[in-house]
């Protein structure tokens, strides 16, 4: 009697993943989730800079209206300078109002700057209007 032995090649039947596949696909899988994150978080950043970016930009258009409408009706000293701050969504935005005369014509050049500190760094907005009364 003749005894037949079969080989059986076990690479070639495989029904599940080895531990090296696993890992790879998990490192795969942390780094995509990591990139997602930071990509969520710097979006975030970049839409609290512009709502705050928009809120101060509307403040200095009313500031210069007042400004326009007191210099029409209490005609300021000029030169005139002035300085504080405001609040907007929990930040203190620093401002500076500078009113030069810039001819006997009674043109008047109104600057509004303000600026705030976002994050990491410092944020600012100018804005330039020219009055006549």
């Amino acid at each position: 009697m003749v005894l037949k032995v079969k080989m059986i090649l076990v690479t070639g039947n495989k029904k599940g993943f080895t531990f090296f596949e696993l890992m790879v696909s998990l490192a795969i899988l942390s780094l995509g989730i990591v990139l997602v994150y930071q990509s969520f978080i710097s979006t975030l950043n970049a839409y609290s800079y512009y709502l705050t970016y928009l809120g101060a930009q509307h403040w200095i258009d009313e500031k210069a209206w007042e400004i326009e409408d007191s210099l029409i009706r209490e005609k300021k000293t000029i030169p005139y300078l002035e300085n504080g701050k405001f609040i907007i969504k929990n930040k203190t935005i620093f401002y500076q109002v500078n009113i030069n005369e810039l001819s006997p014509s009674s043109l008047y050049k109104i600057n509004i700057s303000a600026q705030w500190e976002e994050k990491n760094r410092k944020a600012n907005i100018s804005s330039l209007y020219y009055v006549s009364e």
